[in-house]
């Protein structure tokens, strides 16, 4: 039934391809915005073991990323092979295709920059906790009492 009114609507031009790439977009594009709030957290981590487990769950949101890359390929071939065929409605077509390419170019630029300032959260919080270690190190020394960690 819905292939029949997409086929009413857009003409015998591969009704199917045109509805395969309006059926991903809707379930695709939410999918990249809520990801995209989860790299611009600005949560870094309190101490050494919170830096830990936020990258436990950067490095899970990575491996997600990863596994929708072949969604933005499929975007990309479905659009290019309805361009191809001469679809009537080129220019939503081009439009919706560079939505989600630039939308994806911007996760993954987003995803590198929170990597970078989650290392550098875990390389303050580990110097912390090396710093407050040194410090009951010296006073156990200055106190001449036995240091035990």
């Amino acid at each position: 039934f819905v292939l029949l009114i997409l086929y009413m609507i857009s003409g015998p031009l591969h009704p199917v391809k045109h509805l395969s790439i309006f059926l991903l977009l809707p379930d695709f594009c939410p999918l990249i915005a809520t990801q995209e709030a989860f790299v611009t957290s600005e949560e870094f981590g309190q101490d050494l073991e919170h830096v830990e487990v936020l990258q436990k769950k950067f490095d899970e949101f990575q491996k997600d990323l990863q596994n929708h890359e072949d969604k933005v390929t499929e975007v990309n071939t479905l659009s290019q092979q309805l361009l191809e065929d001469g679809h009537p409605d080129e220019d939503t077509i081009v439009q919706k295709r560079d939505e989600v390419n630039e939308a994806w170019a911007r996760l993954k630029q987003l995803s590198l920059l929170r990597q970078e300032r989650l290392f550098g959260a875990h390389e303050i919080q580990r110097f912390n906790r090396y710093g407050i270690i040194k410090e009951e190190l010296l006073v156990a020394i200055f106190n001449n009492v036995p240091y035990s960690n």
